[in-house]
């Protein structure tokens, strides 16, 4: 909540309460009131902006200024002459602006993106591919090819005082895809700063920056994970980010063709699972060939990329993804999956690199809504029966690792506590853990992993068995030692 708000409702709540007083007492107090209503009415779409979740508490306001100016103007107050039916009123619009805080504040808050705690500022940009040799198998033409759009967040030098940017709007095209909620829902995010700033220079203070690429959820966005991806950069990683175009909520390829989803996890096509974690899988793999050639090509910005230290992290299908691409490419030296399942068929060999898994407890015994269910297009026994497969093929895979593993439970988390969801909407996408602390675990954890096995730097939080946080219960094997 900012100041200005605060304001508004404090002013809202003094009103109400100032229409119950007599008007030939305190028409001083009304003149103070009617008079920092205005003010702040001004100022708050010019400094904040209006959103529409705090709308009622903007009507409550008017409508209470507007009897004040009434009876300012006639010299009189001519109240309704029941105490009853002036409680009444009162009550309803005290209603109305708890009803506006609760949906402002606690639904859907403006809230404030965790500052990255590291040596570096944020710059980003984004970048078009389209792999001619591969074609689009989720469209009906058959000369389409796979066109896929990235955003490469890198470090800057903190000295750059450019304009941050807002945070994206695609939010709301993936909330949508999910639960069918309208996108206009989502508008006051173009209203939270986040700490990147577009096309910035990327930092010189070294000479080449290591390269994780981000997988986001089924149906999702590769800006999910924004507050983490802030954390990677500012401790000198270059992000890869990228949609899954026909996977992802809504991509806007080169030329400004946008793209929905169209296709999806299963809970009962294992194949068409299988061979969706392949094409997302194959997504990374072409962008790195890409990263590797314009490395060679365009060096002023992609030579500072460094394509030989190259990590994976994702969430849900995205981290699905990560396990897969530790599976079957060498160029991937570590990979973190955060409450991500590993789907029948999706990882056929032994994972010989080193692997963090940050699940939610509880994860293998969760039971679904029908309300989920329905919206899974699915049956309690379809997804009891592919869960009973997930926890078979994690075991697998976590008992054939051949390099150091880590297999951490989180307390209290959510699906979405490992994303910004949490933030946006602690309703929709909360859990009994509170997002901030959330966020700085699952941060945490990821950045020393990284550093240890991509940059080669010690790691204490992963040492000791005993978590630094009450909430994690973390257990790890080395085989190569």
């Amino acid at each position: 909540m900012s100041f200005l708000e605060f304001m508004i409702l404090l002013l809202t709540t003094v009103g109400i309460i100032g229409l119950l007083l007599p008007f030939q007492h305190y028409r001083n107090f009304y003149k103070g009131v009617v008079s920092l209503s205005i003010l702040f009415l001004i100022l708050h779409p010019l400094q904040d902006g209006l959103r529409w979740q705090m709308g009622l508490a903007y009507l409550v306001l008017v409508v209470v200024n507007g009897e004040m100016i009434r009876r300012l103007i006639n010299k009189s107050s001519h109240p309704p002459k029941s105490k009853l039916i002036r409680i009444g009123l009162s009550t309803l619009g005290m209603l109305f602006l708890v009803l506006s805080l609760v949906i402002g504040h606690v639904v859907f808050p403006a809230f404030a993106m965790p500052s990255p705690t590291g040596p570096f500022g944020i710059g980003a940009r984004d970048v078009f591919f389209k792999d001619e040799a591969r074609p689009e198998i989720y469209t009906a033409d058959p000369h389409d090819k796979r066109e896929l759009v990235a955003t490469i967040w890198y470090p800057i030098d903190k000295e750059h005082s450019y304009q941050v940017e807002k945070y994206p709007t695609e939010f709301g095209q993936v909330v949508k895809s999910l639960m069918g909620i309208p996108t206009l829902i989502f508008s006051h995010l173009t209203l939270i700063d986040t700490h990147t700033i577009r096309n910035a220079e990327i930092s010189n203070q070294y000479p080449e920056y290591p390269i994780l690429f981000f997988s986001h959820a089924d149906k999702a966005t590769r800006f999910q994970n924004l507050a983490q991806i802030e954390q990677l950069v500012s401790h000198g990683y270059v992000v890869v980010g990228m949609n899954h175009t026909y996977n992802a909520g809504l991509s806007r390829l080169e030329h400004g063709k946008e793209v929905p989803a169209t296709v999806g996890l299963s809970f009962t096509d294992h194949a068409a699972n299988a061979e969706l974690v392949e094409v997302r899988a194959r997504d990374i793999q072409f962008v790195l060939d890409e990263l590797e050639r314009l490395k060679e090509e365009k060096p002023a910005f992609f030579g500072k990329l460094n394509v030989a230290q190259v990590g994976v992290f994702g969430h849900s299908l995205g981290g699905s993804t990560a396990v897969k691409l530790l599976s079957i490419d060498e160029r991937f030296k570590a990979g973190v999956n955060l409450d991500g399942a590993i789907l029948k068929d999706t990882v056929l060999t032994p994972i010989d690199r080193p692997y963090l898994s940050i699940l939610r407890e509880g994860f293998f015994s969760y039971v679904p809504t029908e309300a989920e269910l329905e919206s899974m297009e699915a049956s309690l026994e379809d997804f009891q029966e592919m869960y009973r497969l997930i926890e078979d093929n994690f075991r697998t895979v976590h008992g054939n690792l051949t390099q150091d593993g880590y297999d951490l439970s989180l307390k209290g988390a959510g699906h979405y506590s490992f994303t910004d969801g949490a933030f946006i909407s602690p309703l929709l996408f909360g859990s009994g853990l509170d997002p901030h602390q959330a966020h700085q675990i699952t941060s945490d954890y990821t950045l020393a992993f990284f550093n240890k096995y991509i940059k080669g730097e010690p790691a204490s939080l992963l040492e000791s068995q005993a978590s630094t946080y009450n909430e994690v219960i973390m257990k790890k094997s080395n085989p190569s030692q």
